[in-house]
């Protein structure tokens, strides 16, 4: 290209132009950014915590559901000396967290075993569930 043609392009119709961005763009690309930049801050922020809590009651279902399927399991003699009335262990994984395993009537048949379960959700504050299961001889 010959010199005369380069300076006819780079002349527009208000007169020569700078190469690079004018700052209006600058601002707007700032704020598209910025609004897409918040956008996935609110949409991660309710995920992570809904993850959390997935895993917490997951967590607080298999340690209950354990201790129920080792009482179906035993013998039915042995479930109250095994598990006394209103005993209490703790869960590691859960803050604050414990099961109590009681009994209707000790003596009965069939037992009526109820298995609580609380903890303290970060997110939730104090959680209880209760789960009930029957033994007969």
């Amino acid at each position: 290209m010959k010199r005369a043609e380069i300076s006819a392009r780079a002349i527009g119709p208000s007169g020569p132009r700078q190469a690079g961005f004018s700052l209006i763009e600058v601002f707007v690309t700032v704020a598209i950014l910025a609004a897409v930049t918040l956008s996935s801050i609110l949409v991660a922020v309710p995920v992570s915590r809904q993850t959390r809590l997935s895993r917490e009651m997951e967590l607080a279902n298999a340690e209950v559901r354990r201790v129920v399927e080792r009482i179906e399991s035993m013998p039915f003699s042995t479930i109250t000396s095994s598990y006394p009335q209103y005993s209490e262990y703790t869960i590691a994984g859960l803050k604050d967290g414990k099961i109590a395993v009681s009994y209707a009537d000790p003596a009965a048949d069939p037992l009526q075993v109820q298995v609580t379960l609380t903890w303290t959700s970060p997110d939730l504050g104090s959680m209880t569930r209760t789960f009930t299961t029957a033994r007969t001889q």
